[in-house]
């Protein structure tokens, strides 16, 4: 499996400086994206994040947390706050950030998405967004957008090596078995744990 990372520019609908990456991973696909939802683990792994705390649960799959962050924007460098928003879609295996109120960042979004490749075998997307609270002069914004990409590209780095150096995800007693498979190919017309239908 090729484990070239690939990181492109993009330009946000606001004008934000933005950059999308994509890497394969030698790790289950479900032990990656519940690596992804541990925010709280953020400090761990990624050097750039100093402070990462859930302030509240305000719906089944969305989350306000607390973060403080390391930013180096050119000759400019220091720690900075952020209220974000985090909407997990457990299903598609997706997690969206939107920042509420920061310093230093006018706006900030991210995204993250997750496909199984196969056993132990995945692909991992992330986008990033972000609007210095700064004006940025035309004659520079091509090396904030050179920023933008080299912070993604070591993110994705670093998860890259805290992800497969997990052990495997033990599969759950459904999985192992394929019981949704049985049941499919035996046509079960009754309740599943109806015994009659062995007899």
């Amino acid at each position: 499996m090729s484990q070239q990372l690939q990181v492109v520019g993009l330009k946000g609908k606001y004008g934000e400086f933005g950059a999308h990456g994509v890497l394969e991973l030698q790790q289950d696909a479900s032990s990656v994206y519940d690596f992804m939802r541990r925010i709280e683990d953020q400090p761990k792994w990624n050097p750039g994040v100093k402070l990462s705390q859930i302030i509240d649960r305000v719906a089944t799959n969305v989350f306000h947390v607390k973060q403080v962050l390391h930013w180096n924007f050119l000759a400019v460098g220091g720690d900075f706050n952020m209220n974000l928003a985090i909407h997990e879609e457990p299903d598609k295996m997706q997690i969206r950030t939107e920042m509420l109120q920061g310093s230093m960042m006018r706006r900030f979004s991210s995204s993250v998405g997750i496909q199984s490749l196969g056993p132990q075998s995945c692909k991992l997307e992330m986008s990033m967004f972000m609007q210095p609270s700064i004006y940025v002069p035309f004659g520079i914004r091509h090396m904030v957008g050179s920023q933008v990409r080299r912070q993604l590209h070591t993110v994705l780095l670093k998860i890259k090596d805290a992800v497969e150096s997990e052990p495997p995800r033990r599969q759950s007693l459904s999985e192992r078995c394929n019981i949704s498979g049985i049941q499919k190919a035996l046509s079960l017309k009754s309740h599943p744990l109806d015994v009659s239908v062995w007899a």
